[in-house]
């Protein structure tokens, strides 16, 4: 089985939390959304993660997580971060 994880958006609505990362990279009682993500998904069993980037992409390397660039991320909805 696999897992794939959409962290393309900005996160507008989390204001200044999201000026210099990604919303998956707040923090939350000192992980990430984005460890918790991960965390729950291995728990499952599923070894293969995927996660479709496209604000501050760069910022969620180091995961170890097969990245798909959402390059119209600012443009589109989730949807579109699927197809890609």
């Amino acid at each position: 089985m696999k897992a794939l994880i959409l962290a393309a958006g900005r996160g507008s609505r989390m204001k200044n939390l999201t000026d210099k990362i990604p919303k998956c990279l707040v923090k939350f009682k000192g992980k990430t959304l984005l460890e918790y993500q991960i965390e729950a998904i291995r728990k499952a069993g599923i070894k293969k993660i995927g996660i479709v980037t496209g604000y501050k992409k760069e910022k969620l390397r180091g995961f170890g997580l097969t990245e798909f660039y959402n390059q119209s991320w600012d443009k589109t909805n989730m949807v579109s971060s699927l197809e890609c």
